[in-house]
């Protein structure tokens, strides 16, 4: 298991599309990490009609410097 510790970063460039997700986003003292990811089916389709909650929304490969995880799932929701 990789976690990302909460660790401040500054965005370099971001698209949020219909094709899916993309973030690129740095920290002197950690390097960059990236986010490639393609959206679920089910789940964007439940994001796009509305739900306040999405178990999985999309799929990604992260990247931080020369370490790489495929295939991190990704939720979303609305509140806290």
């Amino acid at each position: 298991c990789w976690t990302l510790r909460r660790i401040p970063r500054s965005i370099k460039s971001y698209s949020i599309s219909a094709d899916g997700v993309s973030i690129v986003a740095s920290n002197p003292e950690v390097g960059t990490l990236t986010l490639e990811g393609v959206y679920v089916a089910d789940g964007f389709a439940a994001w796009t009609s509305g739900a306040e909650s999405v178990r999985e929304l999309f799929t990604a490969t992260l990247t931080l410097n020369d370490i790489v995880v495929n295939d991190a799932s990704f939720g979303f929701w609305i509140g806290d």
